[in-house]
């Protein structure tokens, strides 16, 4: 995946540190490297949910990148695909950062609902079922599969924290309120 990540714009002006930041979360062997290669990565190509012109090729190198990616830097690009999923483009000056489109980065983070459903099923990631969640919202055709994800997670998730989060997202996906 080639971009001109000097021409994208970002929070920090330029986009041009963000491919070794991306590089450095995937690649992480700690969880202390996992989070600072994070912060790298967000509070530049987003900010307090607000995304930039970058996020839609952050998506797509840490969505592409999640198979090979060492467990803490997958455990922290998976969060920042939920934080991304959860954004907004609205109030974002795009003579600043450029014109974002929320559609074109959930275009990207839909290619990796089958790790994220995998994740709820064999872990409960939290950040998985938010993605999950926002896959089944944003495409149709996952609609019913990720429901059908999140209904299997729930009976696996008694007793939980992640419990009220899983009702929360197939209330949401239903459209309905939904009595567990």
């Amino acid at each position: 995946m080639d971009y001109d990540w000097a021409a994208l714009r970002c929070f920090a002006g330029s986009a041009e540190g963000l491919p070794a930041a991306v590089r450095d979360l995937l690649s992480a062997a700690t969880g202390a490297t996992a989070e600072e290669a994070y912060w790298r990565i967000d509070g530049v190509a987003l900010v307090q949910g607000r995304l930039s012109e970058s996020c839609t090729a952050v998506c797509a190198v840490l969505v592409n990148g999640l198979p090979g990616a060492t467990e803490h830097g997958r455990r922290q690009a998976l969060d920042l695909l939920a934080q991304i999923s959860g954004g907004y483009e609205e109030h974002v000056d795009s003579t600043v950062v450029g014109p974002v489109s929320y559609a074109a980065c959930m275009r990207e983070i839909v290619h990796g609902f089958p790790l994220y459903r995998e994740r709820v099923e064999t872990d409960l990631d939290a950040s998985c079922v938010d993605l999950v969640l926002m896959c089944g919202l944003a495409d149709e055709r996952l609609r019913g599969e990720a429901v059908r994800v999140l209904e299997r997670a729930l009976d696996a998730a008694s007793g939980r924290d992640v419990r009220g989060l899983i009702v929360n997202s197939l209330e949401d996906l239903r459209g309905e309120a939904f009595d567990a």
